[in-house]
């Protein structure tokens, strides 16, 4: 499982993929392989191309926890140009298999 902080930021260029297998990230054309950061370690940042994760890599209690770079808009009138700070969290965790039977509403 991943915690990932998104990190809203001015960028010239967009987040059009953005996919978790595993302990693989994948943004765009960028995949981030952290199956090495073991329980304790601390992969640090400029230790990677660093387009998208902009902090350290740690595992703690299984999870890995970093941030990534949201592009925001430089110009318009997108609202997420200057999006409101947020204490929400994206969590992404393995797909697993379901055993709902097809046609039922989930509960």
């Amino acid at each position: 499982m991943m915690r990932i902080r998104m990190v809203p930021l001015r960028r010239m260029y967009e987040l059009t993929l953005f996919r978790v297998q595993g302990d693989t990230l994948i943004c765009n054309d960028m995949v981030y392989d952290f199956s090495g950061v073991e329980e304790g370690d601390v992969l640090p940042w400029d230790a990677m191309d660093n387009t998208w994760v902009t902090s350290n890599v740690t595992r703690v209690d299984g999870v890995l926890e970093f941030e990534v770079v949201f592009p925001t808009a430089i110009t318009g009138t997108c609202p997420c140009r200057t999006p409101a700070p947020s204490r929400s969290r994206i969590r992404i965790s393995r797909s697993r298999p379901t055993s709902r039977r097809p046609g039922r509403a989930d509960p």
